[in-house]
């Protein structure tokens, strides 16, 4: 019995020759056997996590947000049961979020160069710093080792807009066939 330690994927060869002597003849003897096999890579994966608001490029107080872990195995065997957490970690500064749904898709094997997104849905209830860290969880198909991907975004969101509006008219007062101005101020007390 001999032990290997692979050091790279491929093809491999074995060959062994065993030699002695026949007992009863006193003559020389050999026997020879081979077998090839082939070395995959261990599954490796690549994570990142990204927030999408649904409405604006930085979401405001009311808005909905999709925080997405997208994982791509760059190895060269699939992870089996690769399974994304229930709800994401939420770390809120000022910021405050409610969970709506998800994940989506649930999970499933994740083949050697294939990628696979999974999504939750929050609303944004109070404005601030809000961090999220989601993770999936598998198995290397060829080792049985488990995997892990996880993946951490922070974004601010904003207090909802707040508009208010004062019109006035110049001069006062107005005479028939006369001309005269009228101006609008917008505020915008919210984010």
């Amino acid at each position: 019995v001999w032990t290997y330690s692979a050091a790279g994927a491929g093809a491999v060869n074995l060959t062994a020759t065993g030699t002695g002597t026949d007992a009863g003849t006193g003559r020389p003897v050999s026997a020879s056997g081979s077998a090839g096999l082939t070395i995959s890579a261990a599954s490796a994966l690549v994570s990142a996590l990204t927030v999408v608001p649904s409405t604006a490029t930085t979401p405001s107080v009311g808005q909905s947000v999709e925080v997405r872990l997208t994982v791509t195995n760059t190895g060269g065997v699939a992870v089996n049961a690769l399974t994304p957490l229930a709800q994401p970690q939420v770390n809120a500064g000022a910021g405050l979020v409610s969970f709506v749904s998800g994940p989506t898709p649930a999970g499933g094997t994740l083949n050697a160069g294939a990628s696979a997104t999974y999504a939750w849905t929050y609303n944004v209830t109070g404005a601030g710093t809000v961090s999220w860290t989601a993770t999936a969880i598998g198995t290397d198909a060829g080792t049985g080792l488990a995997r892990v991907a996880a993946g951490t975004k922070t974004v601010t969101t904003l207090s909802a807009a707040s508009l208010a509006a004062y019109a006035a008219a110049y001069p006062s007062p107005r005479n028939i066939g006369q001309g005269f101005l009228v101006t609008l101020t917008v505020t915008n007390a919210g984010g």
